[in-house]
């Protein structure tokens, strides 16, 4: 049975850092990554803001008529009020995880399935992803939150009002706990990901990995959004605020994601056994099926591989 030693160090920056100045460019990895993005974003926020919806007109209705309403029917409209918050949180946590369980296992062949700038950057740094296909895939899930957001501003009602699902600060909550959170749940999700789909040793759990993703991401925002309304992602924050123009403690759903990455590539490297010596094999691919060494669409440097 290994155990940790400083080893573990420098067996990974040996496999880690030539990746990080590959040359290498998959057009495909990047629309998979555009495209799940803005179906990410459309189906996460479109339930926030569903769910907002009905927990702000739960009492339009009698606000508006001239009669008070009797003790009947203010016990009813109270007891929807209950229930539509208390599922507001569980509904809207639940369908952010089950949207990227879902893409995973459909583009994780293709791309690893970031959809999160937090968790490509926590893939370069540990080499499995290298600089330029990062900084586009980052490019992709910007321009796809945006987009996403659009089709959800064209959607909802009085969309000019709506602040389309973006995160913001709590009453109660101040900026730096907010940051916090975010700092320890994005590494949660990072740590998450490079554990299953990512880690040398790992040869059993990667067809589930998309599953401990999508419930990574579900814990996610079960335990963020009574705090911030949960981002881990900086994409999925800057679409809707772009759209939307909701700009408050912005920083905050920037900062705290990608400090999470470090943090959550940090613990991987002193939790996985892959980087020991006596342990140390090919690394999977991220999120699921795509090989780690994908052959690239374009070649920016070098000679032209043959198909």
């Amino acid at each position: 049975m290994s155990q940790f030693d400083t080893s573990v160090f420098s067996t990974w920056a040996k496999e880690a850092i030539p990746k990080y100045t590959e040359r290498k460019l998959n057009l495909r990895m990047v629309m998979a990554e555009f495209f799940g993005m803005m179906f990410f974003v459309f189906i996460g926020c479109g339930t926030a803001v569903g769910f907002s919806s009905l927990r702000s007109n739960a009492f339009a209705e009698d606000a508006n008529d001239a009669v008070t309403p009797d003790t009947n029917t203010l016990i009813k409209e109270l007891s929807d009020v209950i229930v539509t918050n208390s599922s507001f949180g569980v509904n809207t946590a639940f369908a952010f995880g089950m949207a990227i369980m879902v893409l995973a296992y459909s583009i994780g062949h293709v791309s690893g399935c970031h959809l999160n700038p937090a968790v490509t950057l926590s893939l370069f740094l540990s080499g499995h992803c290298n600089f330029i296909q990062g900084v586009a895939n980052v490019c992709a899930q910007v321009v796809g939150s945006i987009l996403g957001a659009s089709f959800l501003y064209g959607m909802v009602p009085n969309s000019s009002e709506s602040s389309l699902g973006s995160n913001a600060v709590s009453p109660g909550f101040s900026s730096g706990e907010a940051l916090l959170g975010e700092v320890v749940m994005t590494g949660f999700l990072c740590y998450v990901v490079h554990m299953c789909c990512a880690d040398p040793t790992n040869t059993t759990i990667s067809p589930m990995g998309p599953l401990a993703i999508g419930f990574a991401v579900f814990l996610g925002h079960a335990v963020l959004i009574p705090v911030d309304g949960c981002s881990i992602n900086p994409a999925r924050s800057l679409g809707p605020a772009i759209i939307s123009g909701t700009w408050s403690s912005f920083w905050v759903f920037i900062v705290g994601p990608f400090i999470g990455s470090f943090l959550g590539v940090f613990v991987w490297l002193l939790t996985s056994k892959g980087w020991d010596r006596e342990n140390a094999v090919t690394p999977l691919a991220p999120r699921g099926s795509a090989p780690v060494d994908i052959t690239p669409d374009i070649k920016l440097t070098g000679p032209v591989d043959e198909v």
